[in-house]
């Protein structure tokens, strides 16, 4: 369910999303995220377990269209970018680009690769505040990188140990996570 809050008016509107229906598999498909685009009468809403994020008409409460994020496994996190009109969205193991304005596909990266033929989840991303800079939180390697955002590409790692999951970028390179299996608060710079 979406609340959709009216401040001038203190009223709250209920909307159930029908579009959520028998076709998930709910023990395993909750929603995970919600973004509304400043200006716009949709949010994009993303499900566990699916690549595909909702197109949420906001002023009927009904699914407009879908994006498709490319099918890697799904429970993406939706923010916005550094660069104006960018959408950014985690697929699994693959950070994705959108355009905000045509919900186009603009760029994608694979940031984890597989072990023993097993795919293997990113964690939390985060965008440096002095630089074009993301960094993604990579539990199965142990560590953090900065990337660029143009070309997506490397840049920086941290070797925090542990598995780091939630991460926050800090100033002049330094990052702050939370070990996954623990809920340590790990530090480190990327380098």
């Amino acid at each position: 369910m979406l609340l959709k809050i009216h401040p001038s008016t203190e009223q709250i509107e209920p909307q159930r999303f029908e579009w959520y229906d028998d076709t998930y598999d709910k023990g395993y498909q909750g929603v995970v995220d919600v973004l509304q685009l400043p200006g716009e009468d949709f949010a994009l809403i993303s499900v566990q377990r699916s690549s595909r994020v909702i197109v949420h008409d906001l002023d009927g409460g009904v699914k407009r269209g879908e994006v498709d994020l490319g099918g890697r496994g799904g429970n993406p996190t939706l923010q916005f970018g550094n660069a104006d009109g960018e959408i950014w969205a985690s697929d699994y193991d693959t950070l994705v680009v959108l355009r905000a304005n045509h919900l186009q596909i603009l760029r994608r990266a694979l940031l984890q690769e597989a072990s023993a033929g097993t795919r293997q989840f990113i964690g939390d991303y985060a965008f440096q505040p002095d630089q074009d800079i993301c960094v993604v939180a990579r539990p199965f390697s142990h560590d953090i990188v900065g990337i660029d955002t143009v070309g997506l590409k490397v840049k920086a790692s941290a070797r925090l140990g542990r598995q780091p999951l939630e991460v926050a970028a800090l100033a002049h390179g330094r990052v702050v996570a939370r070990d996954w299996k623990t809920g340590d608060v790990l530090h480190g710079r990327l380098e």
